[in-house]
This record gives C-alpha cells, structure tokens and sequence, in this order.
C-alpha cells in the first residue's frame, strides 16, 4: 500500500508557514523526502483546482492514487499526529524492514 503527502500552500501565507514547522517536527526525515509533496498553488493552481482546494494549508493524504483523507487550514501538532498516524506508520514499517535486510 503507497500513501503520499500532498502539502498545497503559497509563498506569502503565516498560516502555512507554522505548517511547515508542525510537519517538520511530525514527519520523519525520510517521510518528509519520500512522502511529502509540496505544491504552491499560486504557481500551480491547476493541480489544487482538480482536487478542490480552495483554502491553505491544506494537507490531502493519498492512498494508491486515491485520496484518504484531507485536512485544511493550521491545526494543532496533536491532531497533525493523529491525521497523519496511517502516513506515519507505513515509514515506521518501511524503516524498520529496511534495517531488517
């Protein structure tokens, strides 16, 4: 199963800002280099228009190419963990099966 994170936001938006910390702090380095996908929707407001996003930040959790789950706007650390707890646990397993070989 392949779970991704797409993170919209724009250059000139404080409330993206604080996000990007949050997720800083939540996702693993290599979650963040594997997983995340930031998108400006200033520059590509194409890609943000096809999925409906209006608002930012907004987070959409995809699964196998199909969304999951989406969360707008600036949310507190604890429930970024819990929004993002499939996302972070399919790392942990991917890390802990890389150690194993």
């Amino acid at each position: 199963m392949k779970k991704s994170l797409l993170y919209f936001s724009t250059a000139d938006c404080a409330p993206c800002r604080v996000m990007e910390r949050l997720l800083a702090e939540v996702l693993p380095e290599h979650a963040a280099q594997d997983l995340l996908e930031k998108i400006d929707i200033s520059k590509f407001p194409g890609i943000g228009e096809r999925l409906g996003i209006t608002t930012v930040p907004a987070l959409v959790l995809v699964n196998n190419g199909v969304i999951a789950d989406v969360c707008v706007g600036a949310v507190s650390k604890e429930y970024l963990i819990t929004f993002l707890s499939p996302l972070l646990e399919e790392a942990a397993n991917e890390d802990h099966a890389n150690n194993n070989r």
